[in-house]
């Protein structure tokens, strides 16, 4: 019996466990991230649906060929990244490099307004204090502030000149400025 026969579908985590043992744990990352993308489809299916010949799926399998891993992820709607780190390709510090940034630079001021005013009301549920500038940074936030130290009323303040200057659109502006208000002591 093969070990992909020998292997159960339904659980994954024993599939990189038994391989580790006998040592085909790059091949099996990559069956496994196949099978559980595919939700355990078998070679033949797999083969049919990417339009090519289940030995070559196989093959191209045991090769970790990203081309393979990429198209499987494009037909299931699954994440082309964690296929490339599953067939060996990259690693995940290396996915996560470009990521952050990348991110950054494509979201929207309104978009990061948002983002901000969300950590902010996570940290003052989380921690109920208000949040404070370390020593190395500037002591004055944008906007209006009761303590220059003190940046809960400055910085929502300041997510609220921020919301007015970040949206086109009187909703978001309004959204972004109703929520930082909700952050500004009383």
């Amino acid at each position: 019996m093969s070990l992909r026969g020998q292997i159960s579908r339904s659980n994954h985590l024993q599939v990189l466990q038994k391989c580790t043992t006998l040592g085909h744990m790059e091949a099996t990352r990559a069956q496994a991230w196949v099978d559980a993308v595919s939700d355990g489809a078998s070679l033949r299916a797999l083969a049919s649906v990417l339009e090519i010949n289940h030995v070559t799926v196989r093959r191209r399998i045991e090769g970790k060929d990203a081309s393979l891993a990429v198209d499987i992820a494009r037909h299931y709607g699954a994440d082309p990244i964690e296929g490339l780190i599953a067939f060996g390709v990259i690693t995940g510090d290396e996915a996560k490099r470009g990521g952050v940034q990348f991110a950054l630079t494509e979201a929207s001021d309104l978009q990061l307004a948002e983002e901000m005013v969300r950590r902010i009301k996570a940290g003052v549920r989380v921690y109920n204090a208000p949040l404070v500038v370390p020593d190395d940074e500037p002591k004055t936030a944008p906007g209006p502030s009761s303590s220059p130290k003190h940046a809960s009323g400055g910085f929502a303040a300041g997510l609220v000149a921020a919301g007015k200057a970040a949206t086109s659109s009187k909703h978001g502006e309004e959204k972004v400025r109703t929520e930082a208000e909700d952050l500004m002591p009383k």
